[in-house]
């Protein structure tokens, strides 16, 4: 009887460690940094003036809404504002808005959903240094929609965009990059 109960306590705890060691000895290298990530690259100025000059990036701020739906109507609720302080050489670093950057989750809610309408929104706007200077150029981003899912392979589990798409100013942006590669970055003109 004491042997039953060894082997059904003893056992179960050995097979766990020793499944235990071997994935602990595994590392995983998952390369789905930012997959989810919206990126944003200001176009330099060119000949064409579609693009910005340094000088004119230094101050971006980016602001964040929470959708209310109360019926079919939409109101938006400003939430949390971030302020970018540049220097010219680093004007043109692409802005990254990511499930946890540069805002904190909020009630578990990331960055998009499966459900576009229920995802936040955010505005990037280029103003002056001072606090109440005027907005020079906004861009409304909404209706992000992100889908994934889970691979697992043995030891290791990684997650994976399979699907990322937004409205950058109602115009209908696909940012799905594909498995392995790197987040796309969306270009920012005048």
């Amino acid at each position: 009887m004491l042997r039953r109960l060894l082997l059904l306590f003893v056992l179960p705890l050995l097979s766990a460690a020793l499944f235990a060691g071997c994935c602990g000895s595994v590392a995983c290298d998952c390369q789905n940094y930012r997959t989810d990530a919206l990126i944003f690259r200001f176009s330099a100025d060119s000949t064409g003036g579609t693009g910005f000059r340094a000088a004119e990036l230094t101050n971006v701020v980016l602001v964040r809404y929470n959708s209310i739906r109360p019926g079919d109507s939409l109101n938006l609720q400003k939430t949390d504002t971030v302020r970018l302080t540049r220097t010219r050489a680093t004007a043109f670093t692409p802005v990254v808005i990511d499930n946890t950057e540069p805002f904190t989750q909020r009630f578990g809610r990331k960055l998009g959903t499966s459900e576009p309408r229920n995802s936040h929104r955010y505005a990037i706007l280029l103003t002056g240094a001072a606090r109440n200077s005027p907005v020079r150029k906004r861009y409304f981003i909404g209706g992000i929609t992100l889908t994934g899912k889970v691979e697992a392979d043995g030891c290791c589990t990684c997650y994976e965009n399979t699907q990322k798409s937004f409205y950058l100013n109602n115009t209908f942006v696909e940012a799905t990059s594909g498995p392995g590669n790197p987040p796309i970055e969306t270009t920012l003109t005048r």
